[in-house]
């Protein structure tokens, strides 16, 4: 038994539709500074499709820096004067504790800054009507961005009509 493949043409509406939906997500709270894709646009897996705004982030950390040196500086101070007053000791031990837990926080808000880049999940297509327009929209953590398409994961639905179909 041979079998042959055989050609025909039939009309009809189609749809063309995604079968896994794939987001860039946005890993924390922030203004879109900078999208680098446009709807349609090929895209990477993580590659940046969109940056955070890091004035607010920077501003914090500035903060932080600044309440760590003084910190610093005080306990130092407590510590030359302690040979005086035995009680600055103990007070330079407190000191010493909340510049720790500043230090920490220091850390936090520098790992931190590695999350000002929104990436695209998979290779694809930009899929987003208008993502260019996001640019000063303020996002929250886990809010999606946009979405990508993978190419390999479209599904095309054909509507053929009862009387064009084979076998009839």
């Amino acid at each position: 038994i041979f079998v042959v493949p055989v050609t025909n043409t039939v009309g009809g509406e189609s749809e063309v539709y995604v079968h896994n939906r794939h987001m860039a997500f946005v890993k924390m709270d922030g203004l879109v500074e900078r999208i680098s894709v446009k709807e349609g646009s090929h895209v990477h897996r993580d590659q940046v499709v969109a940056v955070l705004d890091r004035r607010e982030l920077d501003h914090e950390t500035k903060s932080a820096q600044r309440r760590l040196e003084i910190l610093t500086r005080e306990m130092m101070l407590l510590r030359r004067e302690a040979g005086q007053d035995p009680a600055k000791l103990a007070e330079s031990e407190q000191v010493q504790l909340k510049r720790t837990s500043v230090a920490e926080e220091l850390e936090y808000l520098r790992w931190k800054a590695g999350f000002l880049d929104v990436k695209a999940p998979v290779a694809g297509l930009v899929a987003t009507k208008e993502v260019d327009s996001l640019v000063g929209k303020r996002f929250h953590a886990g809010e999606p961005f946009c979405e990508i398409s993978a190419p390999r994961e479209l599904w095309v639905a054909v509507y053929v009509p009862e009387d064009k179909k084979i076998g009839r």
